[in-house]
């Protein structure tokens, strides 16, 4: 039974449902409006990738079809629920003095560079290192092969090479990240092998001195001449000094 009291006047005139004209078969023309206006917010929930207009394109297009079909929509809250899809599906303009007020800055991690940088030339230190097969100073180590002139940079801390020397000793350093994800300072890296490249020999003297291991094979240095000299008894002689 009809209850006055539950009538919503307000509610009915202000969210109409849209109905065919009844004097014809055609679809009104505020119909056919809201049914081009679902296919086009349609498209362009389509290319959005974002996880808010996910299935929307789907469902603005079904509201389409039955709308085309009916005349009408099935109720009042699915002729609202059109007009919001329409509506959310339009770009937003963006502005980038609301981000700049209301966003916290965001720390983003560099990505490596895959270009090389060619930094100097090192001749002191690859000269040596043709006689040595590897050289440790500080956290530094110099690495060659067997029978090959090239010698590879290493740092303690990071899994790649940094860098490597070739013949002349142009070195050239490469851009990796230690394993805490910072990228290695080359400025600082450069400054510290032109700092070796002064007096490599002294650099490994020091380096033994003050480690207590030789800078040539590692080994703990337990020899008091060795200690005072900073290189084993084995390795001085490879190092030709």
């Amino acid at each position: 039974m009809f209850n006055p009291a539950n009538f919503n006047v307000a509610k009915s005139i202000a969210t109409p449902v849209l109905k065919t004209d009844p004097t014809s078969n055609r679809l009104t023309a505020e119909v056919a409006q809201k049914i081009k206006a679902l296919e086009q917010a349609a498209a362009r929930f389509a290319i959005r990738r974002d996880s808010f207009a996910a299935g929307k394109s789907e469902t603005c297009l079904d509201i389409a079809a039955k709308l085309e079909r009916f005349g009408s929509f099935a109720s009042e809250k699915q002729a609202e629920f059109a007009d919001k899809l329409v509506a959310w599906s339009l770009p937003r303009q963006y502005s980038a003095v609301i981000e700049a007020t209301v966003l916290p800055p965001v720390d983003l991690p560099k990505a490596p560079v895959i270009e090389e940088r060619k930094a100097t030339t090192l001749p002191k230190l690859f000269d040596l290192m043709q006689r040595l097969s590897k050289l440790t100073i500080g956290d530094i180590t110099i690495a060659r092969k067997n029978q090959d002139s090239l010698c590879w940079i290493k740092l303690e801390g990071v899994e790649k090479v940094v860098g490597r020397i070739v013949d002349g000793g142009v070195v050239t350093l490469f851009s990796r990240q230690d394993n805490t994800g910072r990228m290695v300072d080359q400025p600082a890296l450069l400054s510290r092998l032109a700092a070796i490249e002064t007096d490599p020999e002294a650099a490994a003297v020091r380096h033994g001195k003050a480690s207590g291991r030789c800078s040539i094979c590692s080994r703990d240095l337990t020899d008091p001449v060795s200690i005072e000299r900073g290189i084993g008894p084995i390795c001085i002689g490879k190092a030709g000094w």
